[in-house]
């Protein structure tokens, strides 16, 4: 159910089956398989017991694993992109997309009951569509980063001099040390905000620790102790929303 507000999402392990599972306030479990890469996510109430979800994923696993095959087989070679138009999230929260042509301007809405209005002036919706999403994640990450860098600057005793957004392929941030610079990547106004919370914190303690070493990772244990979790979900996610 596209249009509810997800209360907590973890990935389990069935055997060999990755599944994301989503806690909304819903009523009933809606089990769906996406392409290209044959992605898996269930949503269920939230007041279910995590053993039950197990049992109900096993008892499904003969068929998810060939349902999964068939899409990913009909989906041929295609690569999949960052994310659908049809299945936008932010900072972890499903949104429907609706679209309305014929307007002055591009431009977006967005609703409390989580629907994103993208607006066009002609029918060229592919391209535009993507630029008016990455736009919106970019202000809502403008929005949620310095208070964040502020409370952790205190923290961790270390200064951040300026920090940027942009596109990474193969990183979720950067830290140029000697300019005290921060980037992060645009994608990650898609994830639950504990995600962008530990970049940012990764980011910031590599102003001590230049190195993932021993004092890195102790560092890290004592500044968010459960960032082992979060990374592990932050890539599990990335690869899967």
């Amino acid at each position: 159910m596209a249009g509810k507000k997800v209360l907590s999402s973890v990935v389990v392990k069935i055997e060999d089956v990755d599944v994301l599972v989503e806690r909304k306030a819903i009523k009933n479990i809606n089990l769906a398989i996406y392409p290209p890469d044959g992605r898996i996510r269930v949503s269920v109430p939230y007041q279910i017991a995590d053993q039950q979800v197990l049992e109900i994923l096993q008892s499904r696993l003969s068929w998810l694993r060939k349902e999964r095959q068939r899409i990913v087989l009909g989906s041929g070679e295609q690569k999949p992109e960052p994310h659908s138009i049809d299945d936008v999230y932010l900072f972890g929260v499903s949104h429907d997309v609706k679209r309305v042509t014929g307007r002055r301007s591009d431009g977006y809405a967005v609703t409390e009951s989580h629907t994103l209005t993208l607006y066009f002036k002609n029918d060229d919706e592919i391209s535009i569509s993507k630029s008016l999403i990455y736009h919106w994640y970019r202000q809502e990450l403008r929005a949620r980063i310095p208070s964040m860098i502020t409370y952790w600057q205190s923290i961790i005793g270390v200064e951040v001099l300026e920090w940027r957004i942009r596109r990474m392929k193969t990183r979720w941030g950067t830290c140029n040390i000697t300019k005290q610079r921060v980037w992060l990547n645009l994608e990650l106004a898609r994830f639950p905000v504990q995600c962008l919370e530990y970049v940012i914190v990764h980011e910031m303690v590599h102003l001590l620790e230049r190195y993932h070493n021993a004092r890195f990772k102790a560092l890290m244990d004592s500044f968010l102790p459960e960032w082992r979790s979060t990374r592990k979900l932050l890539n599990d996610l990335g690869r899967r929303i």
